[in-house]
């Protein structure tokens, strides 16, 4: 065969600018999901020396002519060996986006035909060497112009890094033109199963892939370092259901979004990163089928939902894909809530300060364990209790004593909590106003009420050839507490010749609500299952967990009625105090959270449920709890109850009245009372109190009940005896 150096240089060339177009078609995408293939045909052009060679053979017509007919029957033969493929022509539609590339191209070539010189050989003895040599020649050829079929089968993937495959290449030539395209086109039959095989070993890039994204956790958190920092895991799936990977450096990529506003991207440990581009990071995926991206909290304090943008491609461009995760950002609250903010000299009240991380919904959470930076701005001669060492305790508080200072006027508290190696902090203040008395007496009351309750009950019935299995469990442990602030003033004062007392009558004229909670936590669990060989097997799992969280509160009637400091006359100190109690309407909102699973030879399936409602109308009494006894400040005196009628009639009247006979002091019936009413410490002049305790335990149908009691009220004085 005889090729002049322009033909080999044109082949060259001609090779060159398809490897170039493969890699450089771009055609406009659409959205699908396993849709039929799309194969874009694309016909390189005819050189300018094959022209004249096809209208001497085959009839005179314009170069755009030929190029038409060509492809035609290029398109025609591709669709009759693979009709499971959708093909189209490039020059007729170029909005179409193809999954793959079929290029080819048509040029001129010398093609041997007869043999002018057979090949030959020459043998003689080298004179030099003295060998015996033979010399072969090459038989020459008459030659033909023929025509040549260059052809190449090419993914179409936009991904970077650069993931256009070649599937194949195909060289074909002939002296007739169509038996040239045939023959190249044929290595290409059943084309569908040439794509396949190669999608099954090089599953990257993927056909219209999707994305399936999880986060290592459910939130970041300001906190700590951990607690900032968060692994984003994606795997990628083509339209057969197949996870994508290749362990190769042209792999899947995942583009990770670098910045967002309070979150940083960072590469994670052992993950196959490349280069960044536009703005993302690009993820390889792993041998664990899944890109790894972190993402650390930079700045920022308040709750937020933080929005990622994740990006993967595919075949062809509409395979591209975009979506959005968000990743939830507790914050982190620090609260100072004053037990009382006004407060009188030398009175005492508690600053609770809380720590809290907080959802973006609002949702609480305590921090245990931290300690808080507390500052006191304002005192002058008050007390705080403790003086450091502020570590919130299992409920995120802290609790601490004021005792006012005459010279104290307001004082600010402000607490605050630095995370370490993190720009912002947290903080909270509050602040108390310190007044001169302008009242008689002040009363706390404080009650705590714990219900426990438990059930429990299994049960096998028998129902042959079938069993069930049947378990019932109920849990209730629920706290509710109540704290009280009472600002009293005396009216007037009596004596009760009776009971031997002083009475000091006081108007209520504030009274408020210090503390109220709930602390619910309510379990109802049920099962079954039936088995046997002649049963239809299955069963199911019933978990209802109920929360309560107050709505609305407030003291029924805070300011009506009077307040009883009861004095014995002898020693002129208190010995009790009457009503000593009030009553707290309330409503509350019920979170049912359930849990369910059902099973039977199917399969199983699980669902969970949340739903809320609002309970009105209760009423909790904070106040005396112990049984009544009889009251032991009972002791009535013969000589008071005389002197008490002489003063109220006069002694001229009080001489006429006859000696009343007085019956024994035993044979008398002795009031009752509640012992919690009675002063148990204290000076009883300035500051006294008492308190109670009751428990309650009683049996039930497969479980128990019990109620604790607690309750206690504090007097302080300001009258001076």
């Amino acid at each position: 065969m005889i090729l002049n150096i322009k033909h080999t240089a044109m082949i060259l060339r001609i090779i060159l600018s398809i490897h170039l177009l493969a890699f450089s078609i771009k055609v406009n995408g659409q959205n699908g999901n396993c849709q039929k293939l799309i194969v874009g045909v694309y016909f390189t052009g005819i050189e300018e020396e094959l022209l004249p060679i096809l209208n001497e053979k085959y009839g005179s017509k314009s170069r755009m002519e030929w190029i038409d007919e060509i492809d035609s029957k290029v398109l025609k033969i591709l669709r009759d060996n693979s009709p499971e493929i959708e093909f189209f022509s490039s020059l007729k539609d170029q909005s179409k986006d193809p999954d793959y590339l079929f290029v080819y191209h048509l040029a001129v070539i010398a093609i041997d035909t007869e043999v002018i010189i057979p090949a030959d050989s020459i043998s003689y003895i080298d004179p030099m060497t003295n060998w015996h040599v033979t010399e072969y020649l090459d038989p020459i050829y008459d030659s033909e112009p023929g025509f040549w079929v260059l052809s190449r089968l090419v993914v179409n993937s936009p991904c970077y890094p650069n993931l256009r495959w070649i599937l194949e290449v195909e060289l074909s030539k002939n002296l007739d033109l169509d038996q040239a395209i045939h023959e190249n086109l044929m290595s290409y039959y059943r084309m569908i199963n040439i794509i396949d095989e190669h999608e099954r070993k090089k599953s990257a890039p993927a056909r219209e892939p999707e994305m399936e994204i999880k986060l290592e956790k459910e939130y970041l958190s300001p906190l700590d370092k951990e607690t900032r920092q968060m692994e984003l895991y994606v795997k990628v799936k083509d339209c057969h259901g197949r996870y994508v990977y290749y362990p190769s450096s042209s792999n899947q990529p995942v583009y990770y979004q670098k910045n967002t506003d309070r979150c940083e991207y960072k590469a994670a440990t052992g993950c196959h990163r490349l280069f960044d581009y536009e703005g993302f990071a690009t993820v390889l995926i792993g041998p664990e089928y899944r890109a790894i991206g972190e993402y650390h909290l930079k700045k920022g304090i308040d709750p937020a939902i933080e929005t990622v943008t994740l990006k993967t491609c595919g075949i062809s461009d509409r395979a591209n894909r975009t979506e959005v995760k968000n990743i939830i950002i507790r914050g982190l609250e620090v609260m100072v809530k004053p037990v009382r903010k006004v407060i009188y000299f030398d009175e005492q009240t508690e600053i609770i300060l809380s720590f809290n991380e907080v959802d973006p919904g609002g949702e609480k959470e305590p921090i245990s364990g931290k300690e808080l930076k507390v500052k006191i701005e304002g005192l002058v001669n008050g007390e705080i209790s403790p003086k450091s060492n502020f570590v919130t305790d299992y409920k995120g508080e802290v609790r601490i004593n004021y005792q006012a200072g005459d010279m104290d006027d307001q004082i600010t508290i402000i607490a605050s909590y630095q995370p370490p190696d993190y720009p912002d902090k947290a903080v909270g203040k509050g602040s108390i106003i310190v007044k001169p008395p302008e009242y008689d007496a002040t009363v706390t009351l404080k009650k705590i009420l714990f219900t426990q309750m438990f059930t429990s009950s299994i049960e096998d019935q028998y129902h042959k050839p079938c069993q069930v299995h049947s378990e019932n469990r109920y849990s209730l442990e629920e706290t509710i507490e109540a704290s009280l602030y009472v600002v009293l003033k005396m009216e007037y004062s009596e004596i009760m010749p009776l009971f031997n007392q002083r009475w000091e009558y006081y108007k209520p004229i504030a009274a408020n609500i210090s503390n109220f909670a709930i602390y619910h936590n309510e379990e109802r669990y049920a099962y079954g299952n039936s088995t046997g060989n002649e049963c239809a097997s299955g069963g199911f799992e019933t978990i209802v967990r109920t929360e309560q969280d107050i709505t609305k509160q407030k003291i029924s009637e805070p300011l009506v009625g009077y307040w009883i400091i009861a004095y014995d006359k002898e020693t002129n100190k208190a010995v009790k105090l009457l009503p000593a109690g009030y009553s707290i309407d309330y409503d509350f909102n019920v979170t049912d959270l359930l849990h369910s699973r059902q099973w039977d030879d199917k399969g199983e399936k699980e669902d969970n449920n949340k739903s809320q409602k609002t309970s009105q109308f209760h009423n909790f009494e904070v106040g005396p709890v112990e049984d009544p006894k009889p009251d032991p400040t009972y002791k009535p005196h013969l000589q008071g109850i005389y002197d008490y009628i002489r003063e109220t009639v006069g002694d001229s009247i009080f001489a006429e009245i006859p000696v009343l006979p007085i019956s024994p002091q035993g044979s008398e019936e002795i009031p009752e009372i509640n012992p919690d009413i009675l002063v148990q410490f204290g000076d009883g002049k300035r500051y006294f109190g008492g308190r109670g305790y009751k428990v309650m335990n009683k049996e039930i149908d497969n479980g128990f009940e019990k109620q604790e009691e607690s309750y206690i009220w504090q007097v302080a004085r300001k009258r001076k005896e």
